[in-house]
């Protein structure tokens, strides 16, 4: 009878995960998905738990789509069943599953096929076949019974008597037996390491084999170290050398140091006590240097010392010292404001005849009312509004579907609702007028995260707005979905000024 096999080899993001082989039978279900008991499992948020199914009809191999929410793409098209019916790929997400039909028809352990040679020992060969496909073989020896359980009962079977198959039947099991001569019955060593190569080996290693060839022919042809750079080597500070080097730099700073003071000594004379009064008076003939001298007549030519004087005279009559917070002109401010202004007092004579004074930089939010001894216009500051909203949401146009329910879901967004309040009042500020209902979708992951969201429908018409809402619903969490599906929810939220 002629069978197909399916090859499956799973790739993700291009990269090679695993291999799977499957017999065809006709009652075997092939589950895909990120259930622990899938046949093929896959991981990530665009999976479901059953996402797609594999199964052999009429010697065929079909791929069913099970109602997942992403689809199984064949060909840049979403199916709902898929014939494989030679090698193709089939997408999920970013998982690709490459299928390879094989035909296992074989004349192998048939009626026609007689032994190789009629020469050597006599052995009693057993073959085990499930359902057509032979499960394990055995050689025993000429007269030797083969031995097995047939559920709890233990079979014997008699070698038959030449080279001819013999055929039984235990269920969906059927045991071939017959008489075999063979002068070698184990593997020479040659064959025994071929049997251990792995064809999928050989670029590995081959690359293992250049890279310590490599290794091996840098560390030989390593370039060396001149002689004569040897010569110039450091010496190695020990705390003897240390001792001797340091005794050596002493020595010459104390040298220098007695030579500086000797003439320091001379160039400097001795002052002589004075007879009247019995003190120690200074001699008036102490050299100057002539950059001293110059220096001191260039001040003088320039009246440096007036000038100064002048200066500080000039900003003692224009300053103008404010009284702020309650306390006196000049003293520190005990507190903080957003602005105050009091009185002011001038250094100016002219102040106390009441002439005006102009004071730059500063600026009032709202409309100064003055007061007595205060400077018009200044008396009084105020800030000015700051924007406040309301965040409302349309229940009738809410929609919910999967392991949660409406009720929890809201109650989580309510405690959720001061970043949305947060985004829209942030520009209500700069845009007064603005006002409108923002509908969202988002899917809530099988472990409480929000996987996907993204804006369905929008009359405020405001992308600072709508994208912060968008930041904010990434990152919320929610309680876990029954079963550990998706949740897929549309929230309306209306936003209305309340000024």
């Amino acid at each position: 009878m002629r069978k197909i096999e399916l090859e499956v080899e799973h790739l993700y993001r291009g990269r090679f995960v695993g291999r799977h082989k499957f017999k065809p039978h006709e009652q075997e279900l092939i589950t895909v998905g990120s259930a622990r008991n899938a046949s093929i499992r896959l991981l990530g948020e665009e999976i479901n738990t059953l996402h797609c199914s594999i199964e052999c009809r009429e010697n065929s191999w079909v791929v069913s789509d099970l109602g997942s929410e992403t689809g199984t793409w064949v060909k840049k098209s979403n199916i709902v069943e898929y014939t494989v019916s030679s090698p193709s790929a089939i997408h999920i997400g970013q998982h690709t599953l490459k299928m390879y039909p094989h035909d296992t028809h074989s004349e192998i352990f048939t009626d026609e096929t007689k032994p190789l040679t009629n020469e050597g020992q006599k052995y009693h060969q057993v073959i085990v076949r499930k359902q057509g496909y032979v499960t394990h073989t055995k050689l025993l020896k000429a007269k030797e019974k083969y031995q097995f359980y047939f559920g709890k009962d233990k079979i014997y079977l008699n070698p038959p008597e030449n080279d001819n198959w013999v055929y039984s039947d235990y269920g969906e099991f059927v045991i071939q037996q017959r008489i075999i001569k063979s002068k070698n019955t184990e593997d020479s060593l040659p064959e025994k390491v071929q049997t251990l190569w792995d064809p999928n080996f050989k670029v590995p290693l081959l690359s293992s084999f250049g890279a310590v060839a490599l290794l091996f022919a840098l560390l030989i042809f390593k370039p060396g170290v001149e002689e004569n750079k040897l010569e110039q080597s450091e010496i190695k500070m020990n705390k003897y050398t240390k001792i001797i080097y340091d005794a050596q730099s002493t020595k010459k700073q104390k040298a220098k140091a007695n030579k500086i003071i000797k003439q320091i000594a001379k160039s400097s004379p001795t002052p002589k006590p004075s007879q009247a009064s019995g003190k120690t008076t200074v001699s008036k003939n102490i050299p100057k240097s002539k950059a001293m001298v110059n220096v001191s007549k260039s001040l003088k030519k320039a009246g440096l010392s007036k000038l100064i004087g002048k200066i500080a005279k000039r900003n003692n009559k224009n300053s103008v010292n404010i009284e702020a917070l309650g306390n006196k002109a000049g003293s520190k401010a005990s507190g903080r404001a957003l602005a105050s202004v009091g009185k002011a007092s001038v250094g100016d004579v002219k102040a106390k005849k009441g002439e005006q004074f102009k004071i730059g930089g500063v600026a009032t939010v709202g409309k100064g009312t003055g007061a007595s001894g205060s400077l018009r216009g200044s008396g009084s500051l105020s800030a000015g509004g700051v924007g406040t909203a309301n965040v409302g949401i349309v229940e009738e146009e809410t929609e919910v579907r999967g392991g949660l329910a409406r009720e929890v879901i809201a109650q989580t967004i309510q405690g959720y609702l001061g970043q949305i309040r947060y985004c829209y009042e942030r520009q209500l500020s700069a845009q007064p007028d603005l006002y409108g209902k923002v509908i969202v979708n988002f899917t809530i992951s099988g472990n409480g995260k929000v996987g996907a969201q993204q804006i369905s429908s929008t009359t405020l018409k405001n992308s600072l707005v709508e994208g912060c809402i968008l930041r904010r619903i990434s990152g919320w969490r929610f309680p876990t979905p029954e079963g550990g599906t998706s949740v897929v929810v549309k929230y309306p939220f209306m936003f209305r000024s309340l000024q």
